[in-house]
């Protein structure tokens, strides 16, 4: 079943139940404020008639005159002396007559159920200077309420059958209007899947609901998800370009070492040279390639480390192996900061292999911290980056044309390992730079407050 057809329903089932308890309600309210009345009418008629009596004994040895007049359509009257003796009756209603009196001290109003009838008794003692004479009796068939009760309920069933004609027809008015977001979402999703283009709902300006709010999430998704597929399709563009350079140059040596590399020494050290370089670079892109896939499904555990004493470490093994000087500032002694340690070190490794490659002049690491930071700022004067480059340094194998050249060896994979890591590990990474001034790359790394 639909979803609209499912709506539709439970508006029709809903308005069912409030109309059968609203109906319900209204009728036994109808009922009792009905029944009430006639009571109360019932003992203020035996009261006045008690009451009204202008000589006691006159009633009591004659009533016929006095009573007479006043037995209720459909109803009986009757009178008791003080000895409960009956000592005059009249009904109206044969029915009646066979109510079993009852003489209670103080007035009462009672209902009596018979086998073909119901009746509403009032019972009035009559009393004189607080001596009890007898009883007075009114008894009534309520059939002006029955009627008017019958009349109630075909009117409620009539207007309760319109109006759930009405709620159905409503409903299914109104459950296509609210779905008309939804089924539009739907044919857009189907759209994509036939043509595989991505495609967003038009969105209502007027209306701000819960259903807007679903279409602009959908179109936000949209978006995100035509971002990641054209990030995905530039990836495997730019992996197959970076694989395909060293594999066309070993298949080139390869094909001319079979050709003349066994009677020429030269070309054959050149080609083994030159294979050997290639074979090392396709080993470095893959990886790279696995380090970055790690980066962004693995998350590491941290701990406090101490931030500067960690940057002079590696300061020290990267100085000695490129032989170059890296010098390590630290603001304040004992800065821990929140992090892995090894991929600390990979991070700090990327960035001053950049700095040195990019670079004649000395690297300086300068180690402070920003509020709740420790930061992190690898510092050199090189060639610098262009201002259009900047906002793309992060993406995979992305070059800056005027420096990051093959030559260099890069694969356009160390940043955006970079920036993987430090999103893991909650903190950040900033570049700043300016062409032929340097380049300074700040990492952010959440503080210890108390590392002991």
């Amino acid at each position: 079943m639909s979803i609209k057809k499912k709506l539709s329903a439970l508006l029709i089932l809903w308005s069912f139940i409030v109309l059968f308890a609203g109906n319900t309600i209204v009728f036994l309210a109808f009922l009792y404020f009905s029944k009430d009345r006639l009571e109360t009418s019932l003992e203020n008629s035996a009261e006045q008639l008690a009451e009204s009596v202008s000589s006691v004994d006159a009633l009591f040895s004659d009533p016929e005159p006095i009573l007479q007049t006043h037995v209720p359509d459909e109803g009986m009257i009757r009178l008791f002396n003080a000895q409960h003796q009956k000592v005059y009756v009249k009904a109206d209603e044969e029915d009646l007559l066979s109510i079993k009196p009852v003489f209670p001290k103080d007035d009462q109003t009672r209902t009596i159920k018979g086998e073909d009838f119901t009746a509403i008794v009032a019972s009035y003692p009559i009393m004189e200077n607080g001596k009890y004479l007898g009883m007075l009796e009114l008894s009534v068939v309520p059939e002006d309420i029955f009627e008017d009760s019958r009349l109630l309920l075909t009117i409620l069933l009539a207007s309760s059958a319109v109006l759930i004609v009405l709620a159905a027809f409503v409903g299914v008015k109104t459950s296509g209007l609210f779905l008309k977001p939804v089924s539009t979402m739907m044919k857009t999703m189907a759209d994509i899947e036939e043509n595989g283009r991505f495609e967003k709902i038009p969105l209502a300006l007027n209306h701000h609901d819960e259903l807007y709010q679903m279409a602009l999430t959908f179109n936000a998704m949209i978006d995100r998800l035509e971002a990641m597929f054209k990030k995905q399709e530039q990836f495997i563009y730019d992996a197959s370009h970076e694989l395909k350079t060293p594999l066309t140059v070993i298949e080139s040596y390869a094909a001319m070492l079979r050709r003349w590399g066994k009677d020429d020494p030269e070309i054959l050290a050149e080609g083994i040279a030159a294979i050997s370089d290639e074979s090392r670079r396709l080993n470095s892109i893959a990886e790279q390639l696995l380090a970055l896939a790690r980066s962004e499904d693995v998350s590491y555990e941290l701990q406090p480390v101490d931030a500067a004493n960690l940057c002079r470490q590696t300061a020290k093994r990267l100085s000695q192996s490129s032989n170059r000087s890296i010098s390590v500032k630290a603001e304040t002694p004992g800065l821990y900061a929140w992090t892995n340690e090894e991929k600390f070190v990979q991070v700090l490794v990327i960035l001053l292999d950049n700095a040195l490659k990019y670079s004649r002049f000395p690297v300086q690491i300068e180690v402070g911290s920003d509020n709740d930071f420790v930061t992190v700022t690898v510092i050199d004067h090189g060639t610098g980056i262009p201002k259009e480059d900047l906002p793309h340094l992060f993406e995979r194998f992305y070059r800056v044309d005027k420096a990051r050249t093959r030559g260099t060896g890069g694969t356009g994979l160390g940043l955006s390992i970079a920036h993987s890591i430090m999103t893991q590990h909650g903190g950040g990474i900033k570049i700043e730079s300016e062409e032929g001034k340097g380049t300074r790359v700040c990492l952010q790394f959440k503080k210890v407050v108390d590392a002991s």
